[in-house]
């Protein structure tokens, strides 16, 4: 592992080049009084074993490797005394390889996510959205002894999707 630290004061701390078992990454973690943001830049150099990550998953999806790719997070959180106000984080995929049964190649994407709390409601918004690439995915079941899977070519267009929920919490 190795990396730079810069910029370390009570309201910043970033780290530049971070690098560990093929991952280099730069991130910046800051608050200014009710806000604490979180910034995340990895790319992967080298194939990335994805066993320990995947592996509740079951066997046939923790042989994945990841090999390219890009990955931006931009996480903010707000509160107050009363607790959390809203959450919001967006992640960027670019270029990213996965190889195994299952097969990614040059994905790109994005995930955004909200949470805002109104009272004691919550209202959470949820959007996806698959911008390029191509991918095999075969689920894990089986039909007639026949694994089926499914191909997607994302050079035609875009795959997006979305969904909002409101919840009421009491205490």
């Amino acid at each position: 592992m190795s990396g730079t630290v810069e910029g370390s004061d009570n309201k910043q701390l970033r780290v530049r080049d971070f690098s560990a078992r093929g991952i280099r990454s730069d991130f910046t973690l800051s608050t200014n009084a009710d806000t604490w943001r979180l910034r995340l830049h990895g790319r992967v150099d080298a194939a990335l074993p994805l066993q320990s990550l995947l592996a509740p998953l079951g066997e046939q999806l923790a042989a994945q490797q990841l090999t390219g790719g890009t990955l931006t997070v931009d996480a903010t959180a707000r509160g107050d005394d009363a607790g959390p106000l809203d959450f919001t984080t967006a992640v960027q995929l670019q270029s990213v390889n996965i190889e195994g049964v299952n097969v990614l190649q040059d994905v790109s994407g994005s995930v955004s996510l909200n949470a805002t709390r109104d009272g004691g409601r919550w209202q959470l918004d949820i959007a996806a959205s698959l911008q390029g690439g191509a991918l095999y995915i075969e689920p894990g079941v089986m039909v007639r002894d026949i694994r089926p899977g499914f191909f997607v070519d994302l050079g035609q267009g875009a795959i997006d999707a979305a969904a909002k929920f409101q919840r009421r919490w009491r205490h």
